[in-house]
């Protein structure tokens, strides 16, 4: 939700590849992922004033174009950059102004710049002086104490950023929720291409994590509403941190703070009352990577059944749109007939067809959408 810095407009253009880079670097995408290059003939050149603006994402459609089969090719290029370009890589990406007050984690940092120095070592490019010593002070801060959270910056389709403190564990303090996962970016990009859906709507998030998807449709789909919920307490204040900091930054680049109204709910799958459910009066209904689990899957179903009864005065009950990473056949067939059982509709939807974000899209992916069927109503 934050919106991009201004930067000084010092007459160069950035090359699309540089931009790349920072963009993948700045949301701490895997190495083993990353892209260093895109087919030139896949790229629309960027107008100057987009190039020099400091965070367009490689992926922005009215900027580049970039199809989502673009990034799921096998050639992802290799590190090697001039020396003019390294010195201006290093200011986009570990000497950027937003990774200085808000770094991506220490260990992701020496990585990145040692790949880089290895690639063009291997290729006999020069490597540049101030490189050498930016990964050298690196390696010294080993001997610091290791943060358990770093932060991830993600750039937005509609031109915000949003920065996302989130733990460097996969489990931290006994859940999995203070990280991002693909289904999420998944969901926050196929919210934007449909953006008409969330649209001065009330939208209630289960499990909402550290809060991507819902700050992405809050800076891109203009809900009138948008509440947050999710039960464990660490999670709950991680996401409220973030949601703060993202205000912050807002305010700070200058722009006004979005018009959607915003809530952080506690909320209980296990015993929360429909009652409880429907005085939120959602309009919509979301959820991402909540599909892992036999027992949280019953816990979810029942929850779903409650929330999207419609409710008292003739009003239609809200529609649900789901999106989950099938890890485990067997747990998705279970969470399939669980639907089916209670009565609850479900539509396959196609996938975004942009990329918006950096993830590893040859997991197997599927978002639903969910409704009351009539033999409930």
């Amino acid at each position: 939700m934050a919106a991009t810095p201004a930067v000084a407009d010092d007459g160069r253009e950035e090359r699309p590849t540089l931009r790349l880079v920072q963009a993948q670097f700045m949301a701490m995408v895997p190495l083993r992922f990353f892209r260093w290059k895109l087919p030139i003939e896949q790229v629309q050149p960027p107008t100057p004033s987009q190039a020099r603006t400091l965070l367009h994402h490689v992926s922005l459609p009215n900027c580049w174009g970039v199809r989502t089969s673009v990034l799921d090719g096998e050639d992802k290029g290799k590190a090697v950059f001039e020396l003019e370009d390294q010195q201006e890589l290093l200011q986009m990406t570990v000497h950027h102004p937003l990774i200085m007050r808000y770094p991506t984690s220490l260990s992701y940092r020496q990585a990145f710049l040692k790949h880089i120095i290895q690639q063009c070592e291997d290729a006999g490019q020069e490597v540049c002086d101030e490189l050498y010593e930016v990964y050298t002070s690196l390696l010294v801060s080993t001997l610091e104490p290791t943060s358990p959270c770093c932060y991830k910056t993600y750039t937005l389709p509609c031109g915000k950023t949003v920065v996302l403190r989130e733990a460097t564990q996969i489990i931290s303090h006994g859940t999995t929720g203070l990280r991002t996962w693909e289904a999420g970016l998944c969901l926050a990009e196929w919210a934007v291409e449909h953006s008409a859906l969330f649209e001065q709507k009330t939208v209630l998030e289960l499990g909402s994590g550290m809060g991507l998807t819902g700050l992405v449709i809050s800076s891109c789909c203009s809900p009138a509403h948008y509440i947050y919920s999710d039960c464990h307490p660490n999670v709950l204040a991680n996401l409220w941190e973030n949601l703060v900091l993202n205000c912050k930054l807002r305010e700070e680049g200058g722009g006004s703070v979005n018009g959607s109204k915003m809530s952080v709910m506690c909320l209980d799958w296990a015993s929360v009352t429909q009652e409880e459910l429907q005085s939120l009066a959602p309009d919509v209904i979301i959820a991402s990577d909540v599909v892992f689990d036999n027992e949280l899957v019953e816990y979810f179903v029942s929850l779903l059944l409650k929330a999207m009864h419609p409710p008292p005065g003739g009003r239609s009950g809200p529609v649900a749109y789901v999106a989950s990473t099938i890890r485990n056949q067997d747990t998705y067939d279970f969470y399939v007939r669980k639907l089916e059982e209670a009565g609850i509709c479900s539509e396959d939807l196609s996938l975004g067809s942009t990329a918006v974000f950096f993830y590893d899209r040859q997991q197997t992916m599927k978002i639903h959408k969910l409704w009351i069927s009539d033999e409930i109503r």
